[in-house]
């Protein structure tokens, strides 16, 4: 296998990306925000039950709710 010094160097910068501190805290909210409008406000008989609602969560998560970090648009509409 033959590697190139620009696929090293893209490697290396795209790691430290994945590794920085301001994407494990956007992953961590995301994961706080999840938590708190489902297992925090609802009982669930079943795990099938929670699926189900997480599942609904994050759809209309994706498609309806505007966010201001991205200028009021969708996540669904910025990463589609």
């Amino acid at each position: 296998m033959v590697v190139s010094p620009n696929a090293i160097i893209f490697f290396r910068s795209f790691s430290r990306f994945l590794l920085s501190p301001s994407t494990n805290g956007q992953v961590e909210r995301m994961n706080r925000t999840i938590k708190e409008a489902t297992v925090k406000k609802y009982y669930y008989k079943d795990e099938e039950s929670l699926k189900n609602h997480l599942k609904d969560f994050i759809n209309a998560y994706n498609f309806g709710k505007r966010l201001k970090a991205i200028k009021g648009f969708t996540p669904r509409r910025i990463c589609c």
